[in-house]
């Protein structure tokens, strides 16, 4: 994976931009093979062969920028984000059928899954009293997911928009 990240100072008050961006990418290949023996008493010995191959890629990536902003009185924090990710899972089943190798259909499938996520936030902070800070705030999300099994001949897909706010009160003890 590949992290980068870069912060600037503005002023004196210490008002500062922060921007981000992570990869991270994998892959796997898994092969297995079994054999199973079923004895009988009243049947020859039975044998039966199966393998599989499992196959997997996926890559994630993710870009931020912050603004931290302290003024006189108030903080107020803000930012966007955005992050996807992509997974492509096969699995392919074969059973040894003499002479040769037969894909099994009901263990074997693919499936293709996209996520995009996109964030936007604002939050205020401020002393309310000697020992009370307030804080409040607002994050919008929108989600769109897709699932793809090619081998069953399904998709789904999801869009939605949630908010989350925030509130929270601090009383300083010492």
């Amino acid at each position: 994976g590949t992290d980068i990240f870069y912060e600037y100072t503005f002023d004196s008050l210490k008002k500062k931009m922060m921007l981000s961006g992570s990869y991270a990418g994998f892959n796997t290949n898994n092969q297995q093979g079994f054999s199973n023996r079923y004895f009988n008493e009243h049947e020859p010995l039975t044998q039966e062969q199966l393998r599989s191959d499992f196959k997997n890629q996926s890559e994630i990536t993710a870009l931020k920028v912050n603004f931290y902003l302290p003024f006189k009185k108030t903080t107020w924090e803000t930012g966007l984000k955005y992050a996807q990710t992509k997974t492509d899972n096969s699995f392919l089943f074969e059973n040894f059928d003499s002479p040769q190798w037969q894909i099994d259909f009901n263990l074997s499938n693919d499936f293709l899954y996209r996520e995009q996520n996109s964030a936007v936030y604002i939050s205020m902070q401020k002393n309310i009293a000697k020992r009370w800070k307030l804080k409040v705030g607002l994050r919008g999300e929108y989600t769109t997911t897709k699932g793809d099994s090619p081998s069953l001949n399904q998709l789904n897909t999801y869009h939605y928009f949630k908010l989350f706010p925030t509130f929270y009160l601090q009383y300083e003890i010492n």
